[in-house]
């Protein structure tokens, strides 16, 4: 039970961590990853259900993808490579979710784009 309230606290830091590419841009009103994790999730659930996807899963990726910013903060590919950044989610994830393993092969799966699914939330929503 601690793990997950550990969790559940840790990504509530999400809801103040502004977006760096908003902010890079200029845009002074940035949205937070909270705010873009919860617009790509109903997104998911909309175009999914529409397309007859794996509508569960595609959520689960929405909500799970960008979590390992509670630990690491937005990083943007002006600042650290794609396999650099990799590394890096890859061990807050390992962190963060510990023996929820279904969640961590779930957060592979997308970051990997391993599915369909993955392919369409990567793609169709440009995550």
């Amino acid at each position: 039970m601690d793990k997950l309230l550990s969790l559940v606290i840790n990504v509530g830091k999400l809801k103040k961590i502004k977006r760096r590419g908003w902010i890079r841009a200029g845009i002074e009103e940035a949205e937070s990853v909270a705010d873009h994790s919860y617009r790509t999730a109903f997104m998911a659930m909309l175009i999914g259900d529409k397309l007859k996807l794996n509508v569960e899963k595609m959520i689960k990726m929405a909500l799970l993808h960008d979590i390992a910013e509670c630990i690491t903060g937005d990083i943007t590919p002006y600042e650290m490579e794609r396999e650099r950044k990799m590394e890096v989610e890859k061990e807050a994830m390992k962190e963060l979710i510990g023996d929820m393993n279904d969640y961590y092969e779930i957060w592979k799966e997308f970051m990997l784009r391993e599915s369909k699914d993955t392919d369409f939330a990567c793609n169709g929503l440009k995550l």
